[in-house]
């Protein structure tokens, strides 16, 4: 018997990691629809831009918890051709802060070019 308790608890927290981690992109996305930032003459937002890579990282404080703290970023491209790295911030499933970095043509393809499995290297500016 202990053990259908232990598997339902398990169970229980695997669905509710996979829902939060729902929840923080969704939370992301909605910051993402918001923002808009203009460097150097260039407008970047995220309305119009494209997706072509996200990251989301959750960090587990215990093994088998689910996360409360979130890293989201994400490869965009704006209209006309210029690219950035979108960053959200999730702590205590709450966002606190969002950010833009332009990125050159040539880092945004080598990271595109990166494997799945590797980091996204970020060009700061």
């Amino acid at each position: 018997m202990e053990l259908v308790w232990l598997l339902t608890g398990a169970i229980a927290l695997y669905w509710l990691d996979r829902y939060q981690d729902k929840i923080a992109d969704r939370m992301a996305g909605e910051a993402f629809d918001q923002v808009s930032e203009t460097r150097n003459g260039k407008t970047y937002s995220g309305k119009t831009a494209i997706i072509h890579r996200k990251k989301h990282i959750g960090h587990v404080f215990m093994p088998l918890f689910p996360s409360l703290d979130h890293d989201i970023k994400a490869l965009c491209q704006t209209e006309d051709n210029h690219w950035f790295w979108y960053h959200a911030q999730i702590k205590n499933m709450k966002l606190v802060h969002t950010e833009i970095n332009p990125v050159s043509i040539e880092a945004a393809l080598e990271a595109m070019d990166e494997d799945e499995t590797g980091t996204c290297r970020e060009e700061k500016s």
